[in-house]
């Protein structure tokens, strides 16, 4: 089922792209540096506009199967909109911190965002973090204490017709705004 969602996604984004006249480039997973050490976020799909981060999409199983190397008898656990991943956090957490790498802007607040689907795969959850700057730093030297992160979750109904007018869309609208959204601040921090 994911298969579905991951090709409709990569779709829209790079419908969105074509339209836009930029490149918009499935990447690898990020990486969140805590107490010196590096860990991998493992993605189905990463988007990004100019090297700066747009999105992530990641599902329950994927992330189910990274904690098995670590916790061998770890229950497996179905997300929905509920609650939000720990995973997904650290994945917002090195996004802010991909974006900072590949801008010369302030160390501001960067906005990252992670979208994945509930358990019955019929709609996306778009979670949106606002993470200062001072946050990924205080991760990276191992403080205590951190600056918070301001969380936003947004439903998403995934379409069931595949002859629908894609501009048309909720989910259409969102990538679209995402990839705007990026563009011009991959343009300010040039």
């Amino acid at each position: 089922m994911l298969s579905k969602i991951y090709d409709l996604i990569d779709y829209v984004a790079h419908s969105v792209g074509v339209d836009r006249q930029i490149s918009v480039v499935n990447d690898g997973s990020p990486e969140i540096e805590v107490n010196g050490e590096s860990f991998s976020i493992p993605f189905h799909l990463g988007c990004t506009v100019n090297d700066s981060p747009i999105f992530h999409l990641i599902d329950s199983p994927a992330r189910y199967q990274e904690r098995l190397y670590l916790i061998p008898d770890l229950e497996y656990v179905a997300q929905d909109e509920v609650f939000t991943d720990a995973l997904d956090v650290g994945a917002l957490i090195a996004q802010a911190a991909n974006q900072k790498e590949w801008s010369s802007g302030p160390d501001g607040i960067y906005k990252a965002h992670v979208l994945y689907p509930t358990s019955t795969y019929t709609k996306l959850v778009l979670l949106t973090g606002w993470v200062p700057y001072k946050t990924v730093v205080a991760l990276r030297e191992g403080h205590e204490t951190l600056e918070p992160i301001t969380l936003s979750h947004e439903i998403i109904d995934v379409p069931r017709d595949p002859h629908c007018e894609w501009e048309e869309i909720v989910l259409f609208k969102i990538i679209a705004g995402l990839i705007d959204e990026s563009i011009e601040l991959s343009a300010t921090r040039l």
